[in-house]
């Protein structure tokens, strides 16, 4: 498809066989949530972050195959065989929680058997374009050798399965730099629909998000049956619950479409770098910004009132860390330049984490979103004078 092309390619939303691949990895966010509360160390974290990134990673084969695949005009076979990596990515998912001990074969068999199913249907769908099929041809050795080495981590414990799913992930990622790495003889590289590239990613974030607010009325009803609901407890879920929608509307008030039209301006390798840093890179630390929120919502409904502890402390200003630094990723990525407001928002959260055990959790968390809320105003005021068609 040459760059010509591209630039007329027609508006597409997400199909509803993708929607429906989605709800895999609705279990699968909830899974990695409760792996990285499991144990709130710089290790446990560490292992938690490191399976997040791979299922994300799995995740990200479905979006770049269906932005090429039009599954909702595709025939009946190819549709099915999308449906046939479904279980082997449930499974997967099965495995999370205890990836790192008793299931983490079949975490990493399954994983291997869903990676090679979308990388194969991604192929299937390059093949017949020479550009794109040269650009799957760099990324395929690579993206396969991956979930190899996770099957190959499996059989060890300790440590040592750690640092062989480091090495995995590491050579995924080498596999999408060199897909779409700068050649003198290439106009184009792997198609990209601006509008379902930029909707699958902002559905995840509102899956992401869902998972908060499923983390905290799931706590909240256990709480309810050994204690009656209390005032404390109602401001403690108002407070939790407001934090998440400021989240959605840093997130979602302008960067959605700041991103697509900006992908759209693109073409050929160019818009395929694009896609992978701000989308497949910067996203990864936006929704993980959000894991890491919904671990602490998780432990501040239980404990209403209560100090904020010490790693739920660290883990509200790595949530900020994340989800704000993935957005200033995207504006450099997109527009250049950085929001210094967005940077005064991780420096108040690392204000919070070190302020000692005393700081209360509604306090905290409201806090930060006052300063949030505030800097959005800022950062949407600047864009508004900057892309005002954007906002209509």
């Amino acid at each position: 498809m040459d760059a010509e092309t591209e630039e007329v390619m027609e508006e597409r939303h997400a199909s509803n066989l993708e929607l429906f691949i989605d709800l895999v990895f609705v279990f699968a966010i909830t899974q990695v949530t409760s792996l990285i509360a499991e144990e709130l160390t710089w290790a446990g974290v560490g292992r938690g972050v490191l399976v997040a990134w791979l299922v994300w990673w799995l995740w990200s084969q479905y979006v770049w195959a269906g932005t090429v695949l039009d599954l909702e005009r595709s025939g009946d076979a190819r549709r099915t065989a999308v449906l046939g990596s479904i279980p082997p990515a449930l499974l997967m998912a099965i495995g999370i929680p205890s990836a790192y001990g008793s299931t983490g074969m079949l975490f990493a068999v399954a994983y291997l058997v869903a990676q090679a199913w979308m990388i194969a249907i991604q192929g299937q769908a390059a093949w017949g374009d020479g550009l794109q099929r040269a650009s799957w041809l760099r990324f395929a050795p690579l993206a396969m050798i991956s979930p190899l080495l996770v099957v190959v981590g499996a059989t060890v414990d300790g440590d040592a399965r750690t640092l062989w799913w480091v090495g995995a992930a590491f050579v995924g990622v080498g596999g999408a730099l060199n897909s779409a790495r700068r050649r003198h003889d290439e106009t184009s590289a792997w198609s990209i629909n601006p509008s379902h590239f930029s909707e699958r990613h902002s559905l995840f974030m509102i899956i992401s998000l869902g998972e908060v607010l499923v983390a905290i009325g799931a706590k909240v009803t256990d709480k309810l049956t050994d204690a009656g609901l209390t005032t404390e407890l109602v401001l403690t879920v108002i407070v939790c619950v407001v934090f998440a929608a400021t989240l959605w509307w840093v997130y979602f008030a302008f960067v959605p479409r700041a991103c697509e039209a900006h992908l759209s301006r693109l073409h050929g390798n160019e818009r395929a770098r694009y896609g992978r840093d701000a989308y497949t890179f910067a996203h990864f630390a936006i929704v993980l910004g959000v894991v890491f929120y919904a671990v602490v919502a998780k432990h501040v409904v239980v404990h209403p009132g209560d100090p904020l502890g010490r790693a739920d402390r660290w883990m509200l200003a790595a949530s900020v860390l994340l989800f704000t630094g993935g957005l200033i990723v995207v504006k450099a990525r997109t527009a250049g330049g950085i929001a210094v407001e967005r940077v005064m928002v991780i420096a108040v959260s690392f204000g919070a984490a070190f302020s000692g055990d005393r700081v209360d959790a509604i306090a905290a968390i409201g806090a930060i979103s006052l300063v949030m809320l505030g800097a959005q105003v800022i950062t949407g005021r600047r864009f508004a004078r900057s892309r005002p068609g954007l906002l209509r």
